[in-house]
Order: structure tokens, then sequence, then C-alpha cells
């Protein structure tokens, strides 16, 4: 077997789904200064910045000189901008478009009336996925066009779930 044009990852030996940040600061305690996260399978940049609080824009420009951070692997330790708000441990929220309250959405459970997220499986395509969250494709896509990933609906990506409409 010859070379391939594939980057190479570094292995990862956890697969935990806690939040590790350098420190050992409390849930809820805002940082003062940059901190260090590893990222978890199933992150995305969206996810990790909305799980500490940070826009987007902050965790990007905190992170212009980390090595790997455009893949964004598990495994990758990045910076936490000051200013980040330290989440609970195993928590994994997203943030809807246009604001509105946090909610993490469940493959099978839940009314889907707020949008949320999923982390896409073994076996999933955009089709069964919105089905199982009673949306279209064309919502999902809609819903995911910033979603690093999405398009090649990558296993082990989150991506966004949104609001299932007629919701009563």
């Amino acid at each position: 077997m010859g070379p391939t044009n594939f980057a190479t990852l570094p292995p990862t030996e956890s697969t935990s789904t806690t939040t590790t940040v350098a420190g050992g600061q409390a849930a809820g305690t805002v940082t003062t200064e940059v901190t260090e996260y590893t990222v978890q399978t199933g992150d995305v940049p969206f996810t990790v910045a909305t799980r500490f609080k940070v826009s987007l824009d902050a965790l990007e420009l905190a992170n212009v000189d980390t090595e790997g951070y455009s893949i964004f692997y598990p495994g990758l330790v990045i910076k936490i901008p000051a200013g980040a708000t330290i989440p609970a441990e195993g928590v994994n929220t997203t943030q809807p478009a246009g604001g509105g309250e946090s909610t993490t959405t469940v493959a099978g459970l839940g009314d889907n009336c707020k949008a949320g997220s999923y982390v896409i499986q073994e076996g999933d395509i955009p089709s069964t996925v919105a089905k199982k969250f009673n949306v279209t494709v064309a919502q999902l896509d809609a819903a995911n066009e910033n979603t690093p990933g999405y398009k090649g609906f990558i296993l082990g990506i989150t991506i966004i779930i949104p609001a299932k409409e007629n919701c009563a």
C-alpha cells in the first residue's frame, strides 16, 4: 500500500465525555486567564464555544496559533479565552441559532420543539436523522450550513437539530 493524501491524526486513548480544563476550576467559574481544553469525540468549535459561553470568533482567535485547530480532532488541546464560564462536567449543550434556551436533543427522545444537537452515529444519513427528529433534510441542511464536517456527514461530529415546525 502506498502513501495517501489524507491527514494523519495522532491516536487518542480517552473516550471520556467529561470536560477537561487545565487548572481544575469549579463549574460556573468565569475564567480570568486563558485555560486549556482537550477536544472530545463529537466536539466541533461551535459546541465548545457554546459550552464555555464564549463566541466562536473569540475561540478561533484564541487558537490562531494552535497547531491542528483547523482539523479539530479528539485529543487536541486548545485554548479557551479568558472570560469563559467553566461548564459542569459532562454537560454538552448547544445554543440554537438566533438565541434562546440551550438544549440537548437525544436521538429518539423528547418532543423536539426546541433546537438541540445530535452526534452522528454509524449508519446515519441526513434523511434518517431528519426522520428521527421530525424535520426535513432541507431544515437539517440549513441549520448546519456552517457546521464543519456536516456536508460529509462525518461519524462522531455534533450537528444542530432544528426545532420541528408546528409545535403546540
